[in-house]
């Protein structure tokens, strides 16, 4: 959390960045208390952006600004995101001898889904960090997540077997859990779906089809406590049903 509040800071103290939207799970964690890990920071460009030229800035500030000469960045992908390692993890007394050193900090953007949303801009003063960021409310992210569940392209393990990621119906259900209204609006652009019936329709058939043991081993690195895990992972189903029956359909 520490190397992404100095990811944060470089990006929304310079004029050429500070239009960047924070979002994902990483913004729902700052700002409204989503109680898991989050490893990346997801970001959303409603102009073009040379990501190349981000990446060289974030490590010329660590190795100038901040003086940590070791940083590491590779860009992969398609969509080119940026991965910045950073050798401390020995130093922390949270990796032991034979085990990777490295804390990664994973930077991704794409294109906003829809038009219908409206960042807000909230300052952050945590520790040595004081800045302003751009990032979308509680609704919208909530409407993004449901987008994400709906119709991300996901396949991981043999034979491409698990198809979803569980972190995914991790934040759908503290969402549900809180009563949050996801941004209508955004979710009807961005899916073509007319009415919430077909919305909680779908949200239903890619419930039904998650594999428990699948949903357990995405999120059991996500947060200390095994058998809150297991115990989640468990009760997901009438979690979902019962967080369901607050919401009008």
């Amino acid at each position: 959390e520490y190397a992404q509040y100095h990811v944060l800071e470089f990006i929304y103290s310079r004029s050429s960045y500070q239009k960047l939207i924070f979002t994902g799970g990483s913004c729902a964690r700052i700002f409204f208390g989503l109680n898991r890990l989050s490893e990346d920071i997801d970001l959303d460009a409603s102009e073009p952006i040379d990501k190349s030229k981000l990446a060289q800035d974030l490590v010329r500030h660590f190795k100038k600004d901040l003086q940590y000469k070791n940083i590491e960045m590779a860009l992969k992908g398609q969509k080119e995101k940026i991965y910045l390692k950073l050798p401390v993890l020995f130093n922390l007394g949270l990796a032991q001898r034979g085990e990777s050193e490295k804390l990664y900090v994973k930077v991704e953007i794409d294109k906003p889904l829809s038009k219908k949303f409206a960042p807000q801009l909230t300052p952050v003063a945590q520790g040595r960090f004081s800045f302003f960021v751009r990032h979308y409310d509680e609704g919208t992210l909530m409407a993004g997540k449901i987008i994400a569940i709906i119709k991300r392209v996901f396949a991981k393990g043999k034979g491409d077997e698990v198809a979803f990621k569980g972190r995914d119906y991790y934040d759908l259900l503290w969402y549900m859990q809180k009563e949050a209204a996801p941004n209508q609006e955004y979710l009807h652009e961005a899916l073509g779906l007319s009415n919430n019936q077909e919305i909680w329709s779908k949200l239903d058939e890619r419930v039904a089809a998650v594999k428990i043991a699948y949903l357990k081993e995405d999120i059991e690195n996500l947060f200390d406590n095994k058998k809150f895990v297991d115990d989640f992972a468990d009760n997901f189903k009438e979690l979902y049903a019962r967080y369901k029956e607050k919401y009008t359909i």
